[in-house]
């Protein structure tokens, strides 16, 4: 079907698994924000510029540095002397599709500007409030955190992400063909025609969350608070998102109910980057989450 294959030239296209192109369309499509993490130089943007030609979205790039001001990232009110008018600037965070690259270089300062545009939908310059771009899609790049000139993002903006995205070196046929030039990422010659957001999520509406299903996602999140191995459980943000996402991959799967294992792959893309081990402070691992979780009955 159509949205299968959308999903195999999302991976021909870039360095992703089938696995992870699901879940950055099922992401995209459910409107949530994207961070892929990973080293320099393994495909990170390559993944934003296949996803923006795929979904046929024009691409902003914003390339994030220690001294990236919120002024760079959202905009700027410019004053004429000779008049003294006033006049927006919008920044490249209006973009309809945008690519926020090394996310966390950026100072505090201009991380609140990202969180304010990722929670709300809109950004305030010099005091005056403006809507963001309906239906934008964002997708942040970040650098491991042991790498010069990074830092930490807040779990309240971890929060906004619908998925953590961990990227590695790609498979050694895969790289073989990139250095010998036989395959190029992003080459819109592997791409699909896909269906618009706005048709996607009519789809994705009418798909059917029965109450065993809506129970069980309760039970997972009641879990996660009551775990003392964590930090903090999943927040509510977390549980709709976890269903939206939920439900976006039935609709990529040619399913229209959502069903436990729609459930638990939503699960494993949008729940690491949430929870926080105690003991180290890092990130819960897959594998652990799959363990938790296989331990909480579907009933």
């Amino acid at each position: 079907m159509l949205l299968t294959r959308s999903v195999s030239a999302l991976a021909k296209t870039s360095v992703l698994s089938e696995q992870q192109s699901e879940t950055v369309l099922a992401c995209l499509y459910s409107g949530l924000p994207i961070l892929a993490e990973g080293p320099p130089g393994i495909g990170k943007t390559e993944v934003a510029k296949a996803a923006a030609r795929l979904l046929d979205k024009s691409l902003t790039r914003i390339q994030c540095t220690a001294d990236t001001l919120p002024s760079d990232v959202i905009g700027f009110m410019r004053l004429n002397p000779s008049t003294g008018d006033t006049t927006i600037v919008k920044g490249p965070f209006f973009g309809e599709f945008v690519l926020i690259d090394e996310i966390n270089r950026a100072p505090p300062g201009t991380q609140s500007g990202f969180l304010e545009g990722m929670a709300e939908g809109q950004v305030t310059i010099e005091g005056v409030t403006f809507e963001l771009p309906h239906d934008q899609l964002i997708i942040a790049t970040q650098n491991p955190l042991d790498d010069v000139g990074t830092h930490e993002l807040p779990m309240s903006q971890l929060d906004r992400f619908g998925t953590r995205l961990v990227m590695s070196y790609p498979d050694e046929s895969i790289e073989r063909a990139i250095v010998a030039g036989e395959r190029k990422p992003g080459d819109s010659n592997e791409l699909e025609e896909v269906p618009s957001l706005e048709e996607f999520r009519q789809v994705q509406s009418a798909v059917t969350l029965p109450s065993k299903s809506v129970d069980y996602v309760m039970r997972l999140v009641d879990a996660s608070r009551q775990n003392s191995e964590w930090v903090q459980g999943l927040s509510t943000r977390a549980a709709v998102a976890l269903v939206t996402v939920a439900k976006a991959l039935a609709v990529l799967r040619g399913q229209t109910v959502v069903d436990y294992s729609h459930i638990q792959s939503a699960l494993i893309a949008t729940a690491p980057h949430r929870l926080i081990r105690s003991s180290d402070r890092k990130f819960v691992e897959e594998d652990t989450l799959v363990t938790w979780m296989q331990g909480i009955p579907f009933l």
